[in-house]
């Protein structure tokens, strides 16, 4: 059943730290007196400013940060529905706000506020129950979503791999991984005390190559069975005249189902 927004892949991949902005808001909000409640129920923009402010203070976010950002949006507008648009992209809204500034004699400074008077302006021509992600729309604020704009967004790609941002965002951090797991091999294969303390780290530091709910499952079976566990990474990075395949399948044999 499709829902309100479509928040995309990093919704997904981080869910553990949108889950968490939850729990977070949810204990906060048990601390409030009734009265406090009340306040921020009836008044959109105290609400969102409580939101906004929420100190996240559980280990989750303290050891490493992902913005639940999406959450945050989405939790703004699932209890004020009429002040704050069912768009979960901070990206999105300040896109939309650029593409129709021109709409405001007097632009609000908070985000929020001035999409509010923008879709105002708008239902004259498209009625009160349009959305910002009608095709038709969405192609006069989003570029990449027009009939033509392909070669505009193939362009901006290759102006963006130019700038040598790419190694920088995308590559690098993947041979730093890359590395701390050549160490941690080397620490398995030699059978050395150091070989669990590696192992965990470099998949602690993995950052978005590995799911959270995975990391945290592997580690706990390296602590729970460090001879099955160091049994297994030595079939799957042996220096031996295996194939890789073999290798791999090797490996599966001793990994516990219940890791993955």
């Amino acid at each position: 059943m499709p829902g309100l927004a479509g928040p995309g892949p990093a919704f997904h991949r981080y869910k553990p730290w949108q889950v968490g902005f939850i729990v977070e808001f949810a204990g906060r909000w048990k601390s409030l007196g009734p009265d406090q409640r009340q306040r921020l129920l009836k008044d959109p923009w105290t609400f969102k400013e409580f939101v906004t402010q929420l100190e996240l203070r559980s280990s989750l976010f303290r050891d490493e940060y992902v913005s639940p950002s999406p959450q945050r949006q989405a939790l703004l507008h699932l209890v004020h529905p009429d002040t704050f648009l069912s768009i979960v992209s901070v990206d999105h809204k300040e896109m939309i706000a650029a593409r129709y500034e021109n709409l405001l004699e007097d632009p609000e400074p908070d985000l929020d506020r001035r999409l509010l008077d923008i879709r105002a302006a708008l239902e004259e021509d498209h009625g009160e129950a349009f959305s910002f992600y009608d095709p038709s729309i969405w192609s006069q604020w989003d570029s990449s979503k027009a009939p033509d704009g392909w070669d505009e967004l193939i362009a901006s790609a290759q102006n963006y791999k130019d700038t040598g941002q790419l190694d920088d965002v995308e590559n690098n951090y993947k041979i730093e991984i890359g590395q701390r797991f050549e160490q941690a091999r080397a620490a398995v294969l030699e059978a050395r005390n150091s070989w669990p303390s590696l192992v965990k780290d470099s998949i602690s530091r993995s950052k978005n190559l590995i799911h959270p709910a995975d990391k945290a499952r592997c580690q706990d079976w390296i602590d729970r069975a460090p001879d099955q566990s160091h049994k297994a990474l030595s079939l799957l990075w042996s220096e031996s005249d295996t194939p890789l395949s073999g290798c791999v399948q090797a490996f599966m044999n001793e990994f516990p189902r219940s890791v993955i």
